[in-house]
């Protein structure tokens, strides 16, 4: 559950986008309570009810065929978390900045025995435009201090993706009207790259 703010003072309005993880067997309706606390005395608490209707991951590619979505597995780590739409799109723009023309965005965690690799992958309304964009952060990338350093590029099956380093190093690329980021643990780095690469291809959207 993200929360636009932790404080909402009377009068204002505040946002609740809330995630939820579903296995197999699960869909069909569900009802969600969430409990909100307040300072006022004549009400401390207050309930939200939340109401969903799950359908599983092979009904809705069904009803939507041209439809993006993120691979189950990666590097043979399955999905943990998925979140589509504002949540990842406030990820998004903190590498593309608030001017991203961002159609839609995804975001997803792998994570089995200790290893990671988180997912994230921005939708725009054509890939000229994702391409224009990417340029502009590859560019920016370029003019932090000690770039040459940390920012290299790669061969990945004849595509190009490029590599930059912090606290440890992850990894980006262009897939027609979509960029992909992923910061995977070092162990699985290439196996995730090279996978989520393939998925992308054959999604083709």
């Amino acid at each position: 559950m993200v929360v636009g703010s932790a404080t909402v003072k009377p009068g204002e309005v505040g946002t609740m986008n809330v995630s939820v993880i579903m296995h197999e067997g699960m869909g069909g309706p569900h009802l969600f309570h969430l409990f909100v606390k307040s300072s006022d005395p004549e009400k401390r608490e207050t309930l939200l009810r939340v109401r969903a209707d799950i359908v599983s991951l092979e009904t809705w590619k069904r009803a939507y065929p041209r439809a993006f979505y993120l691979p189950r597995e990666v590097a043979n780590l399955p999905l943990r978390m998925e979140s589509v739409g504002s949540d990842a799109m406030t990820y998004v723009r903190r590498a593309l900045g608030p001017d991203g023309q961002i159609k839609n965005a995804y975001l997803g965690r792998y994570e089995k025995n200790k290893k990671k690799v988180r997912v994230l992958v921005s939708e725009h309304t054509d890939a000229e435009k994702a391409g224009t964009l990417f340029s502009a952060m590859l560019a920016k990338i370029a003019t932090k201090p000690g770039a040459a350093n940390h920012h290299r590029k790669m061969d990945v099956g004849g595509y190009p993706v490029y590599a930059s380093k912090t606290s440890h190093e992850y990894f980006y690329f262009q897939s027609g009207n979509k960029v992909v980021w992923l910061f995977p643990d070092s162990s699985v780095a290439r196996q995730s790259v090279e996978e989520m690469m393939k998925h992308m291809q054959i999604q083709g959207l």
